[in-house]
């Protein structure tokens, strides 16, 4: 998957910069698991609410139909994070990144912390409103791992399937859309960007984090998984996102859609295009309900 820079994640440094309680300074080299969880979550907090803030003012009165089941996380290495599936008879379940002998911590928000065995990185996970649940890593110094795979457990016949706009999905056995990872974030102590990619391995989610020589430690990075949510005909939660951070309007993408040139997608999935460069359009259909899955442009 090509990296992604999000240029949406710089509209949140001056909310970091500002919060005493969600910044854990860079030069702190052993912050307590409390203090890990409070950067974490106050990194989360403001990144959730950017994406809110752009859907609500770009489509007002939008709201995903009917929460499906609720993810749960536990303090068991084993047995971090639950996700319910619609139309599977099991759920999914993910396995973090952890440092060898790490031990789960749980904070007063109810997110779990997994830290110990190494002060380079730590990894933690929450659940959140409808279904959503969000998988993060805390990398404390240049010496942690580049990459960081999560280990995706899914029920029978179920597929973890890369997405165009870099992104993942997961289809269930009957080929059903389930729900997706959104595009990949991280940023850095300074609330700058910092450059990260998706790739799908043997059922595996890895995120690469390409930090450098400017890169204020720490880096929080977040694999955001979001069920399949409908918000009006044909939009999922997940498009309608996309869509209001990079100012695309259903009209457009309906446009998109009817004169665009059609081409197969990843699995499961055509891909209508219109324009070029920076005004390229694309909108990703899933073939079996209709959906639109996504939306790049760019």
């Amino acid at each position: 998957m090509r990296k992604r820079h999000s240029a949406w994640a710089i509209g949140i440094v001056a909310a970091l910069l500002i919060s005493d309680t969600a910044v854990v300074a860079a030069e702190e080299r052993e912050p307590s698991p409390d203090r890990i969880l409070e950067r974490i979550d106050g990194v989360a907090d403001t990144v959730a609410l950017a994406d809110a803030l752009a859907l609500a003012e770009a489509f007002p009165g939008s709201a995903p139909a009917g929460p499906p089941g609720t993810a749960t996380v536990a303090a068991d290495p084993e047995a971090a994070v639950s996700i319910p599936l619609d139309g599977a008879d099991a759920p999914m379940r993910v396995d973090l990144p952890r440092p060898e002998g790490a031990e789960g911590f749980v904070g007063d928000s109810g997110s779990v912390l997994f830290t110990g065995g190494s002060d380079d990185f730590a990894s933690a996970a929450r659940a959140e409103d409808l279904g959503g649940a969000r998988l993060l890593v805390y990398i404390a110094s240049a010496d942690a791992p580049d990459e960081y795979a999560f280990d995706i457990d899914l029920p029978e016949g179920a597929e973890l399937v890369e997405l165009e706009d870099g992104g993942a999905a997961v289809r269930t056995g009957d080929g059903h859309l389930a729900g997706t990872f959104a595009p990949p974030w991280a940023v850095d102590a300074h609330g700058t960007p910092v450059p990260t990619s998706y790739r799908v391995d043997r059922g595996r989610l890895v995120q690469r984090v390409t930090v450098g020589a400017t890169t204020a430690f720490p880096v929080v990075a977040d694999p955001f998984w979001i069920p399949v949510l409908a918000v009006g005909a044909r939009f999922t939660a997940h498009a309608l996102t996309q869509m209001a951070k990079r100012k695309v309007s259903q009209k457009l993408v309906q446009q998109v859609v009817q004169n665009g040139r059609k081409t197969a997608g990843k699995k499961g999935t055509s891909v209508f295009t219109q324009g070029s460069g920076k005004n390229r359009v694309r909108v990703i259909v899933d073939n079996k309900s209709g959906n639109i899955i996504t939306v790049t442009k760019g």
